[in-house]
């Protein structure tokens, strides 16, 4: 089986796919995107339209790579 899992962090996005079976977890597939999130904080107050725009192109791209590797269950976590 395929999983995969976008994590959106203060700096980073991430994707991991993997494959799992037999007792195993083989990765696939690392994607990373620097959006540079806690830095908007600090600067702004807020993540304004613009980066949360960004956050949703990345986040859609990745879930398009995780869906042609063969990936049903595809989670999203934010760990910032």
């Amino acid at each position: 089986m395929r999983v995969g899992v976008i994590d959106v962090g203060s700096n980073t996005v991430r994707l991991l796919v993997a494959s799992v079976g037999n007792g195993a977890v083989r990765t696939l597939r690392e994607e990373r995107a620097h959006l540079g999130l806690g830095e908007e904080l600090l600067r702004h107050g807020r993540l304004r339209r613009r980066k949360l725009e960004e956050v949703a192109d990345v986040t859609a791209g990745f879930a398009r790579i995780a869906r042609k590797l063969g990936v049903r269950d595809l989670e999203t976590v934010v760990t910032a």
